[in-house]
């Protein structure tokens, strides 16, 4: 706390009675540490009082007394010794300073001794406040014994190395005196070591706490070193440097608290996620935390979003929630089920499942997906662990976080977690408290290491630049520490340093740092990115502010005025018929997320303005905010299950987010989740340019185990041996036989099949047969395959992509991706999945120069012999009737009906044979039903009509 600076009362105000007790001027007047020992344990005891000069020992009784004495009896026993022959003493010794459950191995003997210490890990920053000997260092530590008296240069020599290895305590068996302190705190800047040094000055100072003497300990020794105390990386936050975010904290661990929370880029939301996980987890005492990163997982990235099952399925397994024999394939309900048995086993026992970078997996799970002839009610997936929350009395809890997206989802009325508990937003520590805490962030962990601000409203200075966000806070003062480390500028008189005086200059000169400036915007920036309308928004309001600044920061503007900039500057993104979410609304979210300041006046509506001056820096110079507004914008892709293509993990889960998924997400969802009352037969149809070529690899990826591959059958006997394997299956989980298009698969090896899974009635141990057919197998199947038969199974035709997801294909291969350019690639490759490999493949290693490969293929596919290669990779052939009906429909160009072709055609062609053709190239996706006639693909038409 502020009210006893320990480091000042230790180093200042009693140092030099504490070394004047130890060296007195008389010979005669030297400690008699036995009889001391003596004293202070009748001390203990109430019936004498003990001073040991300038430490008074009136409030040290009992147990902590009788520490002291123990202290001083091993420190000044193993220094007069000189030696360090077993561990008992260092036992000792450490277990007085605060440490518990010491183990001490003596490692290394000789002039001096290296012992290796094991105590019980230290996470809490009341006792240590730096990472490095707290949370980090998982209880572990290096313990240097020295005796004589050892210089500064020889102490580092000796030490080494801090940079690997476990953290380092000297201890010292003599008396360092107040220059050597600090020009061992010099030396240590100047090399940055990092090692804690403990002496007969601090024992016997450290005699007098009433307390634990760990914190104390720490707070005398940290001055005296290298040590950075801020964490700049994203994500976990160690408990030392995590302030605020209480009351957040406490709704989340609570059964009836709030289930969502959101918040900006880097504002905090995985740091609570981590830090609620690190206080709930407790496997021992029947509380289980799961953490999942939905996002670096690829969930709705670039994997279906129904493997979310799989993920918590093989974390639970850790822990013995799920058994280990469940595969990670099994189904929803058994996963569930599990789950709630284990909960039943204790009602003492809970679960949190904290679901990180939810917005895909929400966006997704609300939108309503074919199943059969019918649709899936939307949130499906959110309504199973609703009902596991309900079913366990909230023993099981789930929280989402994520970006504004998530705070959406509880806006929607019939979303099945909308009222379980108000969204939490993360934004900058102002609300509830947090202000305090954001002071603290600044003080606390430079005050421990030995600074001082002066004058102390530097530290609101920091705090106000930096928008009061924790992540900035920290960069900040790491800049700070850099800054004064500089070696071409001598920052600190070491002759009265520390403890260190930090003044106006050295937090302007971190200020000024190009990369601390350029981070502080970008943390802006990434929070304006979040929606195109809070750029627009706030674009406009910082012009309304440079217009009239004193009336637009102070008295804001009003919501109608707001709404007329932005309709200007952007209609389609604002006018009612493109969105849903209202103005008003998002003015709300830009006031969370610490963007914007809500203005209330007495009797008009309330205004909007930017929530300081230091904001209006942030957006940028005049010229600059008239070119943002001045920008072409276009809306986000919304995420469908139908349109997205997950990307390819191989055996050892490397990604390639080149290669997609040739089959859908909610085509994958058909496959691997099949109705238990239906028949499980799938029949594929594709080409080599659909993706045919990679849909095997995809299937298996998808799970190993539960893959069968009939390669390699030639007649239906063998066919029957693979498909009797679908009744051994002892994994619950959808099996899969594999039947590729060079199978020589008929009528009778589907009607197997039909008959087979249909005989199967396991609702957790499924199973899935899947013809693949190519463009010759799906022209005999039509007549193979009556109209009953296809009435039993399903039909999925592999098709070129959606631009949406093109987009983001473009975007995770870091190619340029706006509209005007996947309109030149749409142009080109028409989206097939064969044509875009190929582009990638040219032009992967020269992107900027991908304007130049996407002309190569262009001209390729307008000569002769390769375009007639490009044409068979439709499956299609210039020598045979299907070309006489697809050159027609080419050259005709508009929609057309089987009757008008047959009326058009110089050839004449039977009317059920033009029929024919159409259905097999409509299940190519060569053609495709338009306006009530049939139009031909628009890539596929320049192939035909080329000469």
């Amino acid at each position: 706390s502020e009210s006893k600076d320990t480091f000042i009362d230790f180093f200042h105000d009693k140092f030099k009675n504490i070394e004047a007790f130890l060296e007195p001027e008389r010979p005669k007047d030297l400690p008699n540490w036995g009889s001391i020992v003596q004293d202070i344990r009748r001390h203990a005891g109430g019936h004498i009082h003990v001073s040991l000069g300038t430490i008074d020992l009136k409030h040290i009784r009992g147990n902590q007394a009788r520490e002291s004495a123990d202290l001083i009896e091993s420190w000044f026993t193993v220094k007069q010794t000189g030696r360090l022959q077993h561990a008992d003493y260092l036992e000792k010794i450490i277990g007085c300073l605060g440490f518990s459950d010491v183990s001490v191995t003596i490692t290394k003997q000789g002039k001096c001794v290296w012992a290796d210490v094991k105590v019980k890990p230290i996470a809490d920053r009341r006792i240590c406040p730096v990472v490095a000997y707290g949370s980090a260092s998982y209880g572990l530590y290096r313990v240097l014994c020295l005796w004589s008296r050892p210089s500064e240069d020889e102490i580092l020599n000796e030490v080494g190395d801090t940079s690997v290895g476990n953290p380092v305590i000297v201890f010292h068996f003599g008396r360092l005196t107040e220059k050597k302190r600090r020009s061992l705190a010099s030396l240590c800047w100047q090399r940055r070591r990092i090692f804690l040094t403990v002496d007969d000055m601090l024992i016997l100072y450290l005699c007098g706490e009433k307390q634990s003497r760990l914190p104390a300990m720490f707070a005398c020794t940290l001055p005296f070193t290298f040590i950075e105390p801020y964490i700049t990386t994203s994500g976990l936050v160690p408990p030392e440097v995590f302030y605020g975010r209480e009351r957040e904290r406490d709704s989340v661990l609570n059964p009836l608290g709030s289930c969502f929370i959101y918040g900006g880029r880097q504002l905090g939301k995985t740091a609570l996620l981590r830090d609620v996980e690190r206080r709930f987890h407790s496997p021992d005492n029947g509380r289980i935390a799961v953490w999942i990163d939905m996002k670096t997982s690829g969930i709705g990235w670039d994997r279906s979003i129904d493997d979310i099952w799989s993920l918590i399925t093989a974390e639970f397994k850790k822990y013995n929630v799920i058994p280990s024999s469940m595969p990670v394939s099994a189904g929803i309900i058994t996963i569930l089920q599990h789950i709630k048995n284990w909960l039943e086993e204790d009602k003492a026992r809970r679960v949190l499942l904290l679901l990180d970078e939810a917005d895909r997996f929400l966006e997704s799970d609300g939108k309503p997906e074919r199943v059969g002839e019918g649709e899936s009610a939307p949130f499906a997936r959110a309504a199973l662990l609703k009902g596991l929350m309900d079913q366990t009395e909230r023993r099981f809890k789930v929280v989402f976080a994520g970006l504004h997206n998530v705070q959406r989802t509880t806006k929607v009325s019939d979303h099945p977690l909308a009222h379980y508990g108000e969204p939490i937003c993360i934004g900058p520590l102002l609300d509830h408290g947090d202000r305090r805490e954001a002071y603290a962030l600044v003080f606390e962990p430079l005050s421990q290491c030995g600074f001082r601000f002066e004058p102390r409203d530097l530290i609101m200075r920091i705090l106000s630049q930096t928008n009061f966000y924790p992540s900035l806070i920290q960069l900040y003062c790491s800049q700070v520490l850099r800054h004064i480390n500089d070696p071409r500028v001598r920052v600190f008189n070491p002759d009265e340093s520390p403890p260190y005086i930090l003044k106006s200059g050295h937090v302007e000169g971190a200020y000024q740092s190009q990369g601390l400036r350029k981070a502080i915007r970008d943390r802006f920036i990434w929070t304006l990115q979040l929606d195109k309308r809070y750029e627009v928004i706030a674009y406009s309001i910082a012009y309304g502010c440079l217009l009239n600044r004193e009336s637009g920061l102070n008295q804001g503007f009003p919501v109608n005025w707001i709404k007329e900039q932005v309709l200007e500057h952007w209609s389609e993104g604002f006018s009612s018929q493109h969105t849903d979410i209202p103005l008003e609304f998002l003015l709300e979210e830009m006031v969370g997320l610490g963007l914007l300041r809500e203005i209330k006046h007495e009797n008009t509506d309330k205004s909007y303005t930017l929530r300081n001056a230091n904001v209006l820096l942030l957006i940028g110079t005049e010229e600059e905010i008239l070119t943002q507004l001045a920008a072409p914008r276009e809306r986000d892709p919304d995420y469908e299950a139908a349109t997205f293509r997950s990307v390819y993990r191989g055996t050892d889960q490397a990604v390639d987010y080149s290669k997609r998924n040739p089959l859908t997400a909610i085509q994958e969802r058909e496959l691997r989740h099949p109705n238990p009352l239906e028949s499980g037969v799938i029949v594929i149809v594709s080409s080599s340019i659909s993706g045919l070529d990679d849909l095997k690899d995809f299937i298996k990826a998808g799970g190993p185990e539960f893959f069968i591959d009939a390669d390699g059958c030639i007649n239906n006997e063998e066919f029957l041996k693979k498909l009797h394997k679908l009744s051994n299956r002892q994994q619950n989980g959808t099996t899969i036989l594999y039947v590729s298009h060079k199978c020589p698969w008929n009528r009778k090896w589907v009607e197997e099949s039909v008959n087979k899974t249909k005989r199967m009635k396991s609702r957790e141990r499924l199973s899935q047969v899947v013809f693949v057919a190519d463009a010759l197998k799906t022209w005999q199947i039509q007549d193979d395959l009556d109209q009953h038969l296809f009435s039993q199974i399903s039909l999925i035709s592999l098709q070129p992509w959606h631009d949406s997801m093109l987009r983001q294909w473009l975007d995770d291969c870091h190619y340029q991706s706006g509209k005007e350019y996947r309109d030149q690639i749409l142009k080109v490759t028409g989206n097939w999945p064969g044509l875009l490999a190929e582009f990638h493949r040219r032009a992967k290693s020269d992107q900027h120069q991908w304007k130049k490969h996407l002309d190569s293929i262009h001209t390729e596919m307008n000569s002769g012999n390769l375009r007639r290669e490009w044409l068979e990779k439709f499956g299609l052939s210039n020598e045979d009737d299907v070309w006489t009906v697809v050159h027609e429909m080419a050259s005709y160009g508009d929609p057309i009906t089987p009757e008008e072709l047959y009326d058009l055609l110089e050839k004449p062609l039977p009317l059920p044979d033009i029929i024919r053709i159409i259905r097999w190239a409509e299940m190519l996706s060569i053609v495709y039903l338009d306006k009530g006639g049939y139009r031909i693909n628009s890539v596929v038409a320049n192939l035909i009509k080329k000469p």
